[in-house]
């Protein structure tokens, strides 16, 4: 059983970018990056809102493909969290629409969208969500998380895999640290 590789890029090649300046929290971006040889064209926009101990972001990321012009890889997020002082809740969700893997720029930039499970399929789509906490102790973080994604062929149906983590960091400096996880896959897959 395997699952497609999956690269989130940081980023994508010669973005042009425009954000705006802190309006009380509320901040805005947007960005372009022309499609170049073997590059699909990169759009993104992005709103955030940040104030005390909230921090929320919503993007949504977009291919215009350079052989056919359509719209792929079309990818909205939403995540957040919220610092409560003695720990630390992190949220978030993300759709994603008409994968490809020919784009070569911007968020997805895969090499592979085969799902091989009980059935196997190409992936088009995928829904997913996270949820998770942090603790701080003296110079240790604690954390747990869990993630669920449902990936999904054009005709509908499709698997699902979830993975539930745990970790702890160790801070030996501001710049160094020592940290250990463990997790376990369950669904579909």
């Amino acid at each position: 059983k395997s699952l497609p590789f999956w690269l989130n890029a940081p980023r994508a090649d010669n973005v042009v970018q425009l954000q705006t300046l802190n309006y009380s929290g509320f901040q805005a971006a947007v960005q372009v990056a022309p499609g170049e040889s073997t590059a699909d064209r990169f759009h993104g926009i992005k709103l955030s809102y940040a104030t005390g101990a909230l921090s929320t972001a919503l993007s949504y990321e977009w291919n215009r493909s350079r052989t056919t012009g359509d719209s792929v890889n079309q990818s909205l997020t939403l995540a957040g969290n919220y610092n409560f002082g003695s720990f630390k809740l992190l949220g978030g969700l993300q759709r994603n629409r008409h994968l490809v893997t020919t784009s070569g720029n911007g968020a997805f930039t895969g090499s592979n969208l085969l799902v091989v499970g009980d059935t196997s399929f190409t992936a088009d789509h995928t829904d997913g969500y996270t949820l998770g906490a942090e603790v701080p102790y003296g110079d240790f973080l604690f954390g747990a998380n869990y993630t669920h994604v449902k990936y999904s062929p054009v005709s509908g149906g499709g698997l699902g895999l979830g993975k539930f983590a745990v970790g702890a960091r160790y801070g030996l400096s501001k710049n160094t640290f020592l940290y250990t996880s463990l997790s376990q896959a369950t669904g579909d897959l």
